[in-house]
């Protein structure tokens, strides 16, 4: 669910050209002016939250696609002075799409909601389709539940392969057709699970009440309320309830001058039967997603071989001083291809922290909807708590570390890099204290072959979750410097040893 200080929805106009069946905002022709967008922007960057995402609707927002491309780059430039992370969406019904417009998005990194409702009307379908991070709306009415499978199966044999559903709430749902859906959802999930390349935004979208949610909505007039529902024809009479000011004369964002909850207002506000299809249709669509564990297949992606460490056996030898590293449009074009075939995704390098863009690199997998996103470092970057979250805000939700020895001698010697053991330990203690995963990759070599023990005592002090050891593959660093990194007979390595001590210690912890 999105946090109200971390998601701002910009009501760039409420003119709209289109009748929609399932709409039910009321159209004016009424736009945002540049200097309040500004100033609403402003104010939500300058709020708590390291990681922010506007989302540009209406009306038709492309109606007003000047603006938005101001918008997107004062953003970014306010957000690159904060040193903080800015997301965009635009929702639109796709008829003004055009080549422009799409090659505008892709260079910052926008997505794009548009209702399957008008696809026969767009006019750039086939680059709509080519576009990453394209995400369909389903409408599902009641009257069409039981065909939702094949109309979900026709979108994806078209070539889309980010949904979002989205039945239609607080009207009238017969038995029938929530059984109907009921059946429709199981044949998707069964379906899907065969597909890696299959994400649903659902997900990521969560929310109290359905259709609803609690992040900042900032309307033509400047209005700033906290939650999308005053769009809402039905709701417009609790748009007091919901409203914090008006952004042209507010300092900053005070988020506890209106504590209302959203299932308090719907509570009072619609018949209770409705309220309860709405509910039994809004669960069986959670029940869902929550289905949806799929196998994860992964994709190891090598981002370029610069590396801040010079390890004595590291493979990739002179190949950083003689090739570039890879540009950001290119992982970003690796990373689309790679989404056909899997749902998880590894960086690799060299050392992908070291990037200008790596954050932006983690961002974009997410948005793609890898499952899991795993970082390969030696950890150094990682020595510091705020770049921690901020990789785990981006997307990143595994870490595999590089550690060779047990004391910053060891360590240090093998890295050729002094203090990086240090950075290393602090790595591994900040992760683990933030809950997420953490892997851990060791070099056997001469130095360091008999201290497997005490390296793997280590490894289970810091709550790493699973460790391996591995032999010197004899290419790059590793061939020019063999004899001196590579023992003839290593019958003695205390392999037996170190598994013991991992099975005495921790029980759940296991040796690769």
């Amino acid at each position: 669910m999105q946090t109200q200080n971390n998601y701002l929805t910009l009501i760039v106009t409420l003119n709209c050209k289109e009748k929609c069946p399932f709409c039910s905002i009321e159209k004016q022709d009424i736009a945002l002016n540049e200097k309040t967008a500004k100033k609403a922007v402003s104010l939500f960057l300058n709020s708590t939250g390291e990681t922010k995402t506007i989302k540009f609707f209406g009306g038709e927002p492309l109606l007003e696609f000047k603006l938005i491309k101001k918008l997107v780059c004062f953003a970014e430039d306010l957000a690159n002075r904060q040193k903080k992370r800015v997301n965009f969406i635009l929702a639109t019904s796709g008829i003004l799409l055009n080549k422009t417009i799409l090659t505008f998005l892709l260079n910052h990194n926008c997505e794009l909601n548009v209702n399957s409702y008008h696809l026969p009307r767009i006019p750039v379908h086939k680059g709509l389709i080519a576009f990453p991070l394209t995400n369909l709306t389903v409408n599902i009415p009641p009257s069409k539940a039981q065909n939702l499978f094949s109309e979900f199966k026709k979108f994806y044999e078209r070539g889309f392969k980010r949904f979002n559903f989205l039945p239609h709430y607080y009207v009238h749902w017969p038995q029938e057709s929530i059984k109907h859906l009921n059946v429709e959802f199981k044949k998707i999930s069964d379906f899907s699970r065969k597909k890696p390349d299959i994400y649903f935004i659902n997900a990521e979208l969560k929310g109290d009440v359905p259709l609803f949610n609690n992040g900042l909505t900032c309307d033509p007039r400047g209005g700033l309320f906290t939650s999308n529902c005053v769009l809402f024809k039905e709701m417009k009479a609790d748009s007091d309830a919901l409203f914090l000011g008006n952004v042209n004369s507010m300092k900053n964002i005070d988020f506890a001058a209106k504590d209302i909850l959203l299932p308090e207002i719907i509570k009072n506000k619609f018949d209770r039967d409705i309220l309860s299809e709405t509910f039994m249709v809004d669960r069986i669509l959670g029940n869902f997603v929550d289905s949806l564990k799929i196998t994860i297949f992964r994709a190891d992606i090598k981002v370029g071989y610069s590396c801040n460490n010079n390890c004595l056996f590291c493979v990739q030898g002179r190949k950083r001083s003689l090739l570039k590293d890879k540009s950001t449009q290119d992982i970003f074009k690796t990373l689309h291809q790679a989404r056909v075939t899997s749902n998880g995704v590894v960086l690799t390098g060299g050392e992908p922290s070291i990037r200008a863009d790596f954050f932006q690199l983690l961002n974009f997998a997410k948005k793609l909807g890898y499952q899991r996103i795993q970082v390969q470092t030696n950890g150094r970057m990682f020595a510091y708590k705020d770049f921690c979250l901020t990789a785990i805000e981006s997307g990143a939700n595994e870490f595999g570390i590089a550690l060779h020895g047990h004391i910053p001698q060891l360590h240090d010697y093998l890295t050729t890099a002094r203090g990086s053991f240090s950075q290393t330990i602090k790595a591994i203690t900040n992760l683990s204290g933030l809950n997420v995963p953490v892997y851990s990759n060791t070099v056997i070599t001469k130095s360091n072959y008999r201290h497997l023990p005490e390296i793997a005592r280590l490894l289970v002090y810091l709550r790493v979750k699973q460790f391996q050891f591995a032999f010197v593959h004899a290419l790059g660093s590793a061939k020019d410097n063999f004899n001196s990194i590579v023992k003839k007979n290593y019958a003695h390595t205390p392999i037996a040893m170190l598994e013991a001590l991992v099975k005495l210690e921790r029980g759940e912890r296991y040796f690769l």
